[in-house]
């Protein structure tokens, strides 16, 4: 009988301080606004460049060997515009 009385004030002292802690006032988060939507909308323009090297050996016959030695350089312009549709 002590058992379920004691089991029983357990419980109720358990409900009874969560109710408590239930009504203490709480401050809410803090919203900011959010930044700007970036936009693409516009014209670009660029360069680019590089340059590459190798070389290869290689059987021609049992005779004769023969060898190639690559290199060289590359670059461009680029335009272009683009055009952002969606908000996002």
């Amino acid at each position: 009988m002590f058992k379920r009385i004691a089991i029983a004030a357990v419980a109720v002292l358990g409900i009874s301080v969560s109710a408590q802690a239930a009504d203490q006032p709480v401050k809410g988060p803090v919203y900011k606004a959010s930044p700007a939507v970036f936009n693409w909308t516009g014209f670009y323009g660029g360069i680019h460049g590089g340059y590459a090297w190798g070389n290869v050996d290689y059987i021609v016959t049992a005779a004769e060997n023969g060898f190639v030695d690559n290199a060289g350089g590359f670059g461009g312009l680029q335009i272009g515009y683009n055009r952002q549709y969606a908000p996002n």
